[in-house]
C-alpha cells in the first residue's frame, strides 16, 4: 500500500507543474490581452505625455483598407450679377418709371462625383481623393408687353449709331433673351482621421487642396425696336457675349459629424472652407448680327483670391458585408456650394463710343440633393 503511494507521489507532482504551467500561461495570455487594451484606451504622444486615445470610426475590416465612392448630384445653381434687361411702361426714356428688372433661372441638372481613398493602419488616417463634374444652364425671355418696353442693360448703347459720338441711341427693344451655361469641375485632395469622443458621436477633422475649373458663359440678344423712339429697328439683333474661363488651387480645411442612432443609421453634418488663387480669363463680345464693322471684342484678364464654403447634411446607413470584409454605406442628403467674387464679367460704362470697361463681381452658388453610396474592401 505504501510502496503504490509513493509511486503516485511523481504523477502527482508532474500534473501540478503541469497545472501551473498552463495557469501561467493563460495568466500570460491575459496579460498581453490587457495591455493590447490598454494600448486602445491609452497612448504615449510626441512629446512622452500620456492620456486617453480615441477610437477609429471608420470601419475595421480584414481587408485591404481601400473604398470607392460614388455620388448622384441633383443640383440647380444661383448665379449673381446675370441681369440683362428690365421692363418699364410708359414713354420710352421719360418719367415715371415703373419696372421690373430681369435675371437667369436656372434649371435643375444632374452631376456626379466619384472617389478613391485609403484608411491606414496607422492610427486608422485616410486619404481620399474625389471629383465632381455638374453642368448646369439656365435661360429667360421678355417681350415687350402692351404699353411696355424693354430696357437693355448689357452693352454698348451706341454700337448701332452710325455717329460714334452719338450716345444713348440703343435705348430699348422690344424682346430680350440670355442664356446662362455653367460647367464645373473640382478635384479635392483630403486627408483626415474619423473617430468617437463619445459612445454615439464621431468627429472628421481633415484638411487637403482644392482645385477648380469652371466655364461661366452668357449670351444676351436684344431685338427689333422703333429707330425713331431709340430702338434697334425691325429685324436687327444686338448680341452681347459674355465669357469665362477660370482655374484656381488652394488649401482647404473642414469638419464632419456623425450622429449614431444604431442599426447602422446615423446623422451626419460636414462642411469644409477653401481659399482658392485663381486665374481670370474674361473676354466681352457685343455685335450687331450681321454687321461686318459694329463689333466689340475685349479681354479682360486677372488673378484673384476667391473663398469657398461646402456644406451637407443627411442621413446615412452602414451595414458590415461577407464576415466583415467589406462595409457599404449609403446616404442621402442635402448639399450646397458658395463661392464669394467668382461672377467676374466686364460691363461697359459710359453709352458712348469708345467704349470704357469697368469689372464687376458677384458671387456663385449651386446646391441640392446628393445620394452617395462608398464601398470599402
Amino acid at each position: 500500500m505504501r510502496a503504490d503511494f509513493l509511486k503516485k507521489i511523481p504523477i502527482a507532482i508532474a500534473a501540478l507543474v503541469a497545472t501551473s504551467a498552463f495557469a501561467a500561461m493563460d495568466m500570460d495570455s491575459r496579460v498581453s490581452q490587457l495591455e493590447q487594451h490598454s494600448k486602445q484606451v491609452r497612448t504615449e504622444t510626441p512629446n512622452r505625455t500620456h492620456g486617453a486615445t480615441t477610437a477609429p470610426a471608420s470601419p475595421q475590416l480584414m481587408g485591404t483598407g481601400w473604398y470607392v465612392g460614388l455620388d448622384v448630384l441633383y443640383w440647380t445653381s444661383k448665379v449673381g450679377g446675370t441681369e440683362f434687361t428690365y421692363s418699364a411702361g410708359g414713354v420710352p426714356g421719360a418719367l415715371p418709371l415703373d419696372g421690373e428688372v430681369h435675371d437667369i433661372d436656372f434649371d435643375w441638372d444632374w452631376g456626379f462625383r466619384v472617389g478613391l481613398g485609403y484608411i491606414f493602419e496607422h492610427d486608422a488616417w485616410d486619404l481620399n481623393l474625389m471629383y465632381t463634374h455638374f453642368y448646369n444652364n439656365g435661360s429667360r425671355n421678355r417681350d415687350a408687353m402692351f404699353n411696355q418696353t424693354v430696357i437693355p442693360l448689357l452693352g454698348s448703347t451706341a454700337i448701332n449709331s452710325d455717329d460714334p459720338a452719338v450716345g444713348n441711341t440703343f435705348r430699348y427693344a422690344e424682346s430680350a433673351k440670355s442664356t446662362y451655361n455653367m460647367d464645373y469641375d473640382g478635384l479635392i485632395l483630403n486627408l483626415g482621421r474619423d473617430y468617437f469622443v463619445s459612445r454615439c458621436l464621431s468627429m472628421r477633422p481633415n484638411w487637403g487642396l482644392h482645385s477648380a475649373w469652371f466655364d461661366l458663359k452668357q449670351i444676351t440678344r436684344y431685338a427689333d425696336g422703333d429707330p425713331q423712339t431709340g430702338g434697334l429697328g425691325l429685324n436687327t439683333a444686338t448680341e452681347v457675349n459674355q465669357h469665362q474661363k477660370i482655374w484656381g488651387l488652394g488649401p482647404q480645411v473642414g469638419w464632419q459629424s456623425d450622429w449614431h442612432l444604431g442599426n447602422g443609421f446615423s446623422l451626419f453634418s460636414n462642411i469644409r472652407g477653401s481659399l482658392v488663387y485663381s486665374h481670370f480669363k474674361v473676354r466681352f463680345k457685343q455685335e450687331i448680327v450681321g454687321s461686318v464693322d459694329k463689333k466689340i471684342n475685349e479681354k479682360v484678364n486677372r488673378h484673384s483670391f476667391v473663398p469657398n464654403v461646402q456644406y451637407q447634411v443627411g442621413v446615412a446607413y452602414g451595414v458590415f458585408l461577407n464576415d466583415a470584409k467589406q462595409h457599404l454605406q449609403v446616404s442621402a442628403g442635402f448639399e450646397g456650394q458658395y463661392w464669394w467674387n467668382l461672377n467676374q464679367i466686364a460691363h461697359i460704362t459710359n453709352s458712348f463710343l469708345p467704349p470704357r470697361f469697368d469689372r464687376h463681381d458677384d458671387n456663385v452658388s449651386f446646391h441640392g440633393l446628393t445620394l452617395s453610396a462608398r464601398v470599402c474592401f
